[in-house]
């Protein structure tokens, strides 16, 4: 199971640095066709040294 995220996103744009609610993501699974992948919902973001998140805990959104 992959997380699947767009590139423009990770590029450090000063008018994206604030905070969102409800940050969905597309849950990429091998030999499944894209339009089957799962929704997923952000529940916790973990942030490092720097104070930029990198690593995220999940959750499923019902298909």
């Amino acid at each position: 199971m992959a997380v699947r995220v767009r590139r423009d996103t990770l590029n450090g744009y000063q008018k994206w640095h604030h905070n969102r609610q409800r940050l969905r993501v597309l849950i990429a699974e091998n030999n499944v066709s894209r339009k089957k992948w799962k929704m997923g919902k952000v529940v916790e973001l973990y942030f490092d040294q720097d104070g930029i998140a990198r690593t995220a805990k999940m959750k499923k959104l019902r298909a």
